[in-house]
């Protein structure tokens, strides 16, 4: 039994400083396809992208802030563009060294900005906060760099409507360690 908890304590003084090398700020950007899920909207999937950085508390756990241009679509009367700003905490499963699966769930407001088409009058903007969910892999490369690849889901539209829409941005990017 002594062999045990001597075994269990150097493993957990053996296993902390790794834990500990690996947290620290990050930075990253990503690049993808943003689809809305209205119905009855023409050029519905369209390039978004997005800024993110946050902090690694440890290989587990990490809180992030982004902001993304979430594309946009058309609609009868006008062109619609959208952009979020949010916070979450992100999950992460390391499998390797090299690779780890993440989830992340944080709150965002979204805002689409709709601009009319020549005929229709009026410009008008929507904003709705809300729970925002993602999930995804990482490949690192080296300790100063990380290739992403994951899907986000943005809520959005008018605050006042019952039945949230969502943003959906199937994504690549790349973060940076420092």
């Amino acid at each position: 039994m002594k062999n045990v908890v001597i075994a269990v304590l150097l493993s957990a003084c053996a296993i902390t400083p790794a834990l500990a090398a690996d947290s620290g700020f990050y930075i990253g950007a990503k690049f993808g396809s943003v689809n809305y899920d209205y119905a009855n909207v023409s050029n519905n999937s369209q390039a978004g992208y997005g800024f993110l950085g946050g902090y690694t508390i440890n290989d587990y756990f990490a809180v992030e802030a982004e902001f993304n241009r979430l594309g946009g679509f058309d609609s009868t009367s006008g062109t619609i563009k959208g952009r979020s700003f949010g916070f979450s905490g992100v999950g992460s499963l390391p499998l390797s060294p090299e690779f780890s699966l993440f989830g992340k769930m944080g709150i965002s407001s979204s805002t689409l900005d709709d601009t009319a088409k020549p005929g229709f009058t009026g410009n008008f903007t929507y904003t709705n906060t809300g729970l925002s969910i993602g999930f995804g892999g990482k490949f690192n490369v080296g300790n100063e760099a990380g290739i992403l690849f994951g899907y986000d889901s943005y809520p959005v539209g008018d605050a006042a409507i019952t039945t949230t829409s969502h943003a959906g941005m199937l994504y690549i990017g790349a973060v940076f360690n420092f």
